[in-house]
């Protein structure tokens, strides 16, 4: 099963609207890699309602692959995962990447920007 954390270079906003991630701004990419690695919530939920929307014609979802079709067993992987794991599944996925890609693509020094949106006072 695929959510929107599949999708290298489109980011899927809470009302569906896709955006091709080269066609945001720079603050806007800085504010939502930002939001995905820290307002975990944010994060979990959009996952949560990536499951639910699934018709399930595909396979359960996991952070790192996938096993059977069957949709509670796929809310109960989402919702079993550590801060932590969630954090690493986020940073790991192609969309984030993509955006990353995109901000050095740009100049941005994405190594330090890292660092700085670890920080909770940035």
């Amino acid at each position: 099963m695929k959510t929107r954390f599949d999708n290298a270079g489109v980011w899927c906003t809470t009302g569906g609207r896709k955006i091709n991630v080269e066609d945001m701004s720079t603050v806007h990419l800085m504010n939502t890699i930002k939001m995905l690695t820290t307002k975990l919530s944010r994060s979990l939920f959009m996952l949560i309602s990536d499951i639910e929307g699934s018709t399930f014609a595909d396979t359960v979802w996991t952070p790192f692959g996938a096993h059977s079709d069957d949709k509670q067993e796929s809310l109960k992987n989402v919702t079993s995962l550590s801060p932590d794991e969630l954090r690493a599944y986020i940073v790991s996925t192609p969309l984030y990447q993509s955006m990353l890609m995109e901000l050095e693509r740009r100049g941005v020094n994405v190594e330090n920007l890292s660092v700085l949106t670890a920080d909770p006072s940035f």
